[in-house]
């Protein structure tokens, strides 16, 4: 039995210590590797022209041989304006590429230093960059879509509640017992604190829906190949409709769950697949969106385990996130670092990120939707109590 692919000498060619070794020099010279490659010429950003350029060693600057315009190797990048050395920068990449499940800034701050907002912007360029270089070219062949909410969580008060008292509580995760017999001696059982029925209480406002669309590899074993997320605010069939318009090629096969929000694909030249969760995860013939599930079950684990908390704002660049380490789960440590870091020097100056000192540039989030803002309706929850709001 082959060893797990972790587990091989060949998945870690570059480690955390070796990067942390090298000289401002040497981490310089990643950089211009990562940009232009070893043939030792240089793209003018201005003009495009690709020759060797007039270099000044001094100010480790080019000055291009056709427009004479001055430029260094993160003149209009996410890096642009940069006051970090490059050797914290790319400590920084390699700690965040590293981490399968996310990794948060105050954890960046005690691996690489600096304060915490120079972490928290340097993490959200390295997302940023993710999502602007995707590739959102048509998918085809075997698709799995699925939607998943995050965000929004209502937790319950310090007191806990008997089922009796609190039907709202999911039965499982409800006690037996009520609080006369609890003081009468009867055992307490456990009610957990984040697990309050989704269908009780008002509307959340702030709960999103993360699609995933992931194109399967036509050798067997081999999983998802690419992976694409959209932030919805309702999982409607409209929504779904144009997105699958957008990223799916007519004639594949689409495999989803059985909301009945996918009825529609089957009339639009896909050739649709269902399996029923609430009875099974796979039927007989082998239909499942297991590659799907997998990258919720790593998107969990980063909202639970590493960050605590993806608010609306931002969702769609943590999903990004989570998009690109599935797509990365089987490339090397070296790899990992070299992709990411074209990423940043091919995303052009940062939207969300640039001046983050004077205040958030991005002011609102982004989400998908086909017709009016859901937001502007304030929909209510059909198990949605009255209040004076509503």
């Amino acid at each position: 039995m082959s060893a797990h692919f972790w587990h091989k000498a060949s998945s870690i060619p570059l480690t955390t210590l070796q990067i942390a070794r090298l000289s401002e020099e040497e981490a310089w010279e990643w950089f211009v590797k990562m940009r232009w490659g070893d043939s030792g010429e240089q793209v003018c950003p201005r003009c495009e022209s690709k020759k060797k350029h007039y270099f000044k060693k001094t100010r480790k600057q080019w000055c291009c041989k056709d427009c004479k315009y001055t430029f260094s190797v993160t003149t209009d990048t996410l890096l642009a304006n940069r006051k970090m050395p490059f050797g914290d920068i790319l400590l920084g990449m390699l700690v965040f590429a590293n981490a399968h499940k996310g990794k948060p800034a105050l954890e960046m701050r005690r691996d690489i230093g600096h304060t915490y907002r120079t972490n928290y912007v340097l993490a959200g360029k390295f997302r940023e960059a993710m999502i602007a270089t995707r590739d959102e070219s048509m998918m085809s062949g075997d698709v799995e879509i699925d939607g998943a909410h995050f965000s929004g969580y209502i937790r319950k008060g310090r007191k806990i509640k008997a089922k009796k008292t609190d039907p709202e509580v999911p039965k499982k995760y409800a006690v037996k017992t009520t609080e006369e017999e609890y003081h009468q001696g009867e055992k307490m059982g456990r009610q957990h604190r984040t697990k309050y029925n989704r269908r009780a209480g008002q509307f959340m406002p702030n709960r999103r829906i993360v699609m995933v669309f992931r194109q399967r590899s036509p050798n067997k074993g081999e999983g998802a190949v690419r992976t694409l997320t959209a932030v919805i605010h309702r999982e409607t069939s409209a929504e779904i409709l144009a997105l699958s318009r957008k990223w799916i090629a007519k004639g594949s096969t689409i495999s989803t769950d059985e909301c009945p929000s996918y009825g529609k694909l089957k009339q639009m030249d896909y050739t649709h697949l269902v399996v029923n969760h609430s009875v099974e995860f796979s039927t007989d013939e082998g239909v499942n969106e297991n590659q799907a599930e997998s990258f919720f079950g790593r998107m969990r684990r980063a909202e639970v385990g590493s960050y605590h908390r993806i608010t609306p704002k931002y969702m769609d660049l943590y999903a990004a996130e989570i998009a690109w380490r599935e797509d990365m789960r089987r490339k090397n440590t070296a790899e990992q670092l070299f992709d990411l870091g074209g990423r940043i020097l091919r995303a052009g100056l940062s939207k969300d990120w640039r001046n983050h000192c004077r205040g958030p540039m991005r002011k609102d989030e982004n989400l998908f939707w086909v017709g009016k803002d859901p937001r502007l309706s304030r929909p209510k929850s059909p198990y949605s109590k009255p209040t004076q709001s509503q």
